[in-house]
């Protein structure tokens, strides 16, 4: 996991940055002004409230996210500093989750559309993914309004220089690996096929509604 996570029955869920929604198997989400006092994302029931501990999978949160002015200390220290650091962690780790079924919603003023307006950014939860990945819009972009740029690990939907009209666009966007053959069987040879599933995801298909006023 790139940014913690957390142990659950028979497996585990890796968490996305502060701000940022787990989306499918392995994706980090974030809509215009969601999570940021704006719109609610369609929410997933996957995990409650309580299933997560400030102890729970401490060691993948020290070692996914960066932890700055973390001293190494002797074994016979006490064990308190690590539960503080992982209460710490809690802070920097999104579990909140955005039910793939469901398409989310975003309204536009269209005399307020420029290109750079980003209306979702994308990055993988998955260490495995980072610079492997590739998000795309599937269907629904027929006209060329919209795009998906990526920047230093983001991948981010917005509009095109191409004026668009008013109406809802349904749009659907997926996710790739971009492993080569060669590299996934170096990776197969290191790990077992199973754990490999686990560690690349699952592709990413998700639905938004986009209404220009």
């Amino acid at each position: 996991c790139s940014y913690g996570c957390s142990n659950t029955e028979g497996g585990y869920l890796c968490g996305c940055p502060p701000g940022y929604f787990r989306i499918g198997q392995g994706h980090c989400v974030s809509g215009m002004g969601m999570g940021r006092g704006g719109p609610e994302p369609p929410a997933s029931s996957e995990m409650d409230d309580n299933s997560l501990s400030p102890e729970a999978c401490y060691e993948c949160k020290i070692n996914g996210y960066p932890k700055r002015g973390r001293k190494r200390r002797s074994t016979n220290e006490t064990d308190a500093s690590d539960i503080q650091d992982g209460s710490e962690m809690e802070a920097n780790v999104s579990l909140a989750s955005w039910d793939v079924e469901k398409p989310a919603s975003f309204a536009f003023n269209i005399s307020h559309v420029s290109n750079k307006v980003r209306i979702l950014e994308l990055l993988p939860a998955l260490t495995t993914l980072m610079n492997h990945n590739r998000y795309l819009i599937e269907s629904g972009n027929e006209d060329g309004f919209f795009k998906i740029n990526q920047k230093e690990g983001v991948s981010y939907l917005h509009f095109t220089k191409k004026k668009p009209v008013a109406g809802t666009y349904s749009l659907q966007i997926s996710s790739t690996p971009l492993y080569k053959k060669k590299e996934l069987n170096q990776l197969e040879d290191r790990y077992d096929k199973d754990y490999l599933s686990g560690e690349l995801g699952d592709n990413l298909k998700m639905k938004i509604q986009i209404l220009l006023h």
